[in-house]
């Protein structure tokens, strides 16, 4: 049935692409070399090392690099699809997002899309006392608790979600987010995107103009 449900070791899920999921809770040290992909990391409280960064902390990340990690981790592996850069972004936990979200919530892209419908990943923030819209996503969302706590409502359903978890939304399924007393913050894995870049409008050829 799908459905909200957390995960505790690696796996491999097929949602408009198919991607291989590592998780520091099987196995907290661990070096992948590099392959014919690229890898976004959700990092909760860890280390990472690549030939050309290194980053601590919370933080999101993609690299087809080699990589050394420690730590509370999400890697997500994108056979077949690779980014031509590293890209890495931190996020404050605690605080509202850049970008306005349904009812009164909030968010920031950590790793944007280099074009209109690939991979990205998002930090949410979600004040205290939301009692957010049903929504539903044609897509799969990965994602962890990263701060606070608050409730996973599927209707039929209620889940409470506390720092930590680390949980897979099946596409497709009516959900909403509720939080009480205290805020709740996400990092969030979307497997494709509407937003990013098209070839017929892109930062290139944004003012610029054939005389």
């Amino acid at each position: 049935m799908n459905t909200l449900r957390f995960f505790d070791k690696d796996f491999r899920f097929t949602n408009r692409t198919v991607c291989n999921v590592y998780v520091s809770t099987q196995q907290t040290d661990r070096s992948l070399p590099s392959a014919d992909c690229s890898r976004f990391i959700l990092g909760i409280n860890c280390q990472v090392k690549t030939k050309d960064f290194s980053a601590s902390g919370v933080f999101a990340a993609t690299t087809n690099q080699d990589l050394e990690i420690s730590g509370d981790w999400i890697i997500v592996e994108t056979p077949g699809y690779n980014f031509l850069e590293n890209r890495l972004s931190t996020c404050k936990l605690g605080y509202p997002a850049n970008l306005c979200y349904i009812d009164g919530c909030s968010n920031s892209n950590l790793i944007d899309p280099p074009r209109n419908g690939e991979p990205c990943v998002n930090y949410l923030y979600f004040p205290p006392g939301i009692d957010q819209t049903f929504h539903t996503h044609p897509s799969l969302r990965l994602g962890t608790i990263l701060s606070g706590e608050g409730i996973a409502d599927l209707g039929h359903n209620k889940i409470n979600l506390r720092k930590g978890d680390k949980f897979i939304l099946d596409s497709h399924i009516l959900h909403r987010f509720v939080t009480e007393k205290d805020h709740m913050s996400i990092m969030i894995f979307h497997p494709d995107s509407e937003d990013g870049p098209r070839d017929e409008n892109n930062p290139m050829k944004t003012r610029t103009y054939i005389r």
